[in-house]
This record gives structure tokens, sequence and C-alpha cells, in this order.
């Protein structure tokens, strides 16, 4: 079965405080499966992150149990110029971790968001505006963005080109 690396891995990182240290309480069975994965360590790493993405979502499914929807900048700061990101060295990548801040948090709590124009700097840079909602909360998020451009009409800015 497909799925079996993903069962021993996350059973191993389960087992991680007791296995190989306890080997001998264990039965056959399980003894073999958890030193399989064990010999895989980036599989046992990966279901950990996996738990770990798990335990998040539930606390963030906690948060809308009190409010409908949240409101963040799209991004952590102004979007660079292409030229910024090229220049940027190879150690580091091509994103600026706080590029992705308010918007990895929801991806990995995989619930909707919707980003929208929310304004635009001095120099005319558009700023982006993201509201998430609860696991199949888009109606609620479609709702709350078409009620924000009903206010304002950033949307229907334009850069010259």
């Amino acid at each position: 079965m497909k799925m079996t690396p993903i069962f021993e891995a996350e059973l191993a990182a389960a087992h991680t405080d007791y296995f190989p240290a306890q080997a001998e309480r264990y039965g056959p069975w399980l003894r073999e499966a958890l030193t399989r994965a064990a010999a895989n360590g980036d599989r046992i790493a990966l279901a950990r992150a996996y738990l770990e993405r798990e335990r998040y979502k539930g606390r963030v499914r906690g948060v809308f149990r009190d409010v409908d929807v949240i409101i963040t900048p799209a991004l952590g700061l102004v979007l660079p110029t292409w030229q910024q990101i090229e220049s940027r060295p190879a150690a580091q990548g091509p994103f600026d971790p706080n590029l992705i801040r308010f918007t990895m948090p929801f991806n990995l709590a995989g619930i909707p968001t919707l980003t929208f124009p929310g304004g635009f700097t001095a120099e005319g840079l558009p700023i982006g505006l993201q509201l998430a909602a609860p696991w199949l909360g888009e109606t609620t998020l479609v709702r709350a963005g078409a009620a924000f451009q009903e206010v304002t009409a950033y949307h229907t800015r334009h850069p010259a080109l």
C-alpha cells in the first residue's frame, strides 16, 4: 500500500521516546515496522512536521470559534521588484520569509483566504489585504471582500504599462 511509509513514519515519530531504547518491549511486527521507519530519518522528520501541522490546524480552528473572519496584510512587506528578487544571494533563495509570513500560516492550516487590493504606498505600489475564514468559509470570504469593494475603489486602479 502506498500509504504504508506515512503510517510507519508517524508510528516511529510517536515512539521516539521509547524506541529503540526499549525495543525488547515491543512485539515483532511493531518492532520490525519501527526499525524499518527509523532507517529513514527524513520520513520521521516529515511525519513529525505533519503531526505538528495537525495540532496547529486545531489551534487555528479554535480561533474561528470566536471570530468569523481575520484580516491581515497579504504580504509582510511591499512587494520587491523582480531585480531585487534576482539580486538575492542564492543561499537565501528567492523568497524573503517576510513575504509569506501572513499567507503561510493560513496555507498550513488548510483554510480559505481571499487576497485583494487594499491600498497603495506613497510610491503608488499596491498593498494587498488578506481575509481568512474557517474551513469551508468561502462564502463568508466572498461576501466580506465584496463589502470591502463596495466602499473602496482600490480594485479599479490599474498600473500604467
